[in-house]
């Protein structure tokens, strides 16, 4: 899917109206300072110097799908309650028909507050009430769900255990959707998988698809392939999407050749939230006409990115957008003799992302010597990445006269990057590479010739933020400029 397509399916996903129903919550975060120990018990003193508060469960459902750019539609419960009332404001911002939050005075508003200092989490409490709603109340959201279900093109049941979903509802919701043909796609919650027969899909992590399959291991591509066939046939579902964090996703339906969709993530710094993002993305996806296996792309993509993150996130699509060209430009590289600037920023941010040293240096590179590699080699043991900028026709002509360079800037490009020691080759026509130097933000600027540090254009900006900067010796130096007037003499 790494080609024009993509972003073509990208752009479709503002056409996809999704209705979520399940439980909301509240997650509330507090954050401090602890500087001592409470006399009163061997406890710590948290000094509160900030609040955060974000919408959990389905609320996390809706405010990923809104970040693609697809529609959400709410049909959940709050609490008549001063967090119910911060509930509908926090809903109203990402979709103004808060018309499917039902208030039930019979419960609290399920509320999650964290308390951290210096990002170390000290405590956690819940306000929650886990009973089923009441009868009237789950005829109030079928109500609903049938008001809504002309309009809506998918329908997501994020079950958190909270006593929205109850078995009856699940399976009302499912049979009305059934009747409308409507995709139907659970979240799943438990070890009980009957509660959805029917359903097209259910969107298990490898955890939860053990779980639900009696313990079965989920760890290779074959292992989750078996258990979610057990899960298909002792359930009624009709597929399984299974969420693998850094192994991807699986897609298995009992009529078509299991897909496994890697991923290309190095580091997983948390999985909160990660669901939700790949249950908002493949609904969106599924919604605006793509395929199963597209829509699982882009959640894959959409998950990947997340869980490369610290805390909840809520995916953006020009996220997916810049991940895609990355993707697509490394895909063509190999073949490629210079990248856009554009490009460069997006290859460069990855690599730091992987914990790779990004390195930096320009040139003329008119004709390729001795000099030059020397300086590249040395260039290259000194960075994991080595970005090479290269002075345009234009550019060289403005600095060493009309009857340069020797060699056009495709030649020059197109050698460079046969080289061992450069990893990205990029072409600018301003008269120094400070543009280049200051999107790109090498973590270190290698300069060769007769230079200093406080001559080397880039240096003050690049100590600006810790990078650093590094004159190879004068005597690697071997300028083009004299074989040139060698070769005229």
């Amino acid at each position: 899917m790494l080609d024009d397509k993509a972003f073509d399916n990208l752009s479709k996903l503002s056409s996809a109206n999704v209705l979520c129903i399940g439980d909301i919550m509240l997650d509330r975060f507090v954050y401090g300072e602890v500087s001592r120990i409470s006399p009163e018990a061997p406890i710590p003193v948290l000094n509160i110097q900030d609040k955060k508060y974000m919408l959990g469960g389905v609320g996390n459902v809706i405010a990923n799908i809104n970040g693609l750019t697809a529609k959400p539609h709410l049909i959940t419960i709050i609490g008549d309650d001063l967090a119910g009332d911060r509930v509908k404001r926090q809903v109203s911002e990402i979709s103004q028909d808060i018309s499917g939050i039902i208030t039930d005075k019979s419960r609290p508003t399920t509320i999650k507050t964290r308390y951290l200092s210096l990002g170390q989490h000290l405590l956690r409490t819940d306000t929650e009430q886990l009973e089923a709603i009441s009868q009237d109340i789950e005829t109030e959201v079928i109500n609903k769900v049938q008001e809504k279900i002309n309009e809506i093109d998918v329908i997501v049941l994020s079950d958190y255990g909270k006593g929205l979903l109850t078995k009856s509802l699940i399976q009302a919701i499912i049979t009305l959707g059934n009747k409308n043909n409507k995709t139907i796609i659970i979240d799943p919650k438990g070890t009980d998988y009957r509660i959805y027969k029917g359903a097209t899909i259910v969107t298990p992590n490898r955890k939860e698809l053990s779980e639900a399959t009696s313990g079965m291991k989920t760890k290779t591509d074959d292992e989750v392939r078996a258990a979610a066939y057990k899960l298909i046939l002792q359930s009624g579902v009709k597929s399984v999407i299974a969420t693998r964090s850094e192994d991807g996703i699986s897609i298995i339906e009992t009529e078509n050749k299991p897909i496994h969709i890697k991923t290309d993530v190095k580091k997983v710094y948390d999985v909160s939230g990660a669901g939700d993002t790949v249950v908002a993305a493949i609904s969106s996806g599924i919604g605006s006409g793509m395929s199963l296996e597209e829509s699982a792309e882009i959640a894959n993509i959409a998950g990947g990115i997340v869980v490369g993150k610290t805390g909840t996130s809520i995916i953006k699509i020009e996220e997916i957008e810049r991940k895609i060209s990355y993707k697509m430009a490394r895909k063509k590289d190999l073949e490629k003799n210079n990248y856009s600037l554009e490009e460069i920023v997006i290859l460069s941010n990855e690599w730091k992302e992987e914990d790779l040293k990004v390195g930096f240096t320009n040139g003329c590179f008119d004709l390729l010597h001795p000099g030059h590699l020397s300086l590249l080699k040395l260039a290259k043991s000194r960075c994991d990445k080595l970005i090479v900028a290269v002075n345009s026709d234009i550019s060289v002509k403005k600095n060493k006269g009309p009857t340069r360079p020797i060699h056009n800037e495709t030649s020059r490009s197109m050698m460079l990057t046969a080289l061992e020691y450069v990893d990205a080759v990029i072409i600018f026509d301003s008269e120094t590479p400070m543009p280049q130097i200051e999107a790109i933000k090498p973590d270190i600027l290698i300069k060769g010739g007769d230079y200093t540090i406080e001559t080397v254009v880039g240096a003050d900006y690049i100590h600006s933020y810790g990078g650093e900067v590094y004159v190879a010796p004068s005597d690697i130096s071997f300028p083009t400029t004299k074989i040139i007037e060698k070769i005229s003499a």
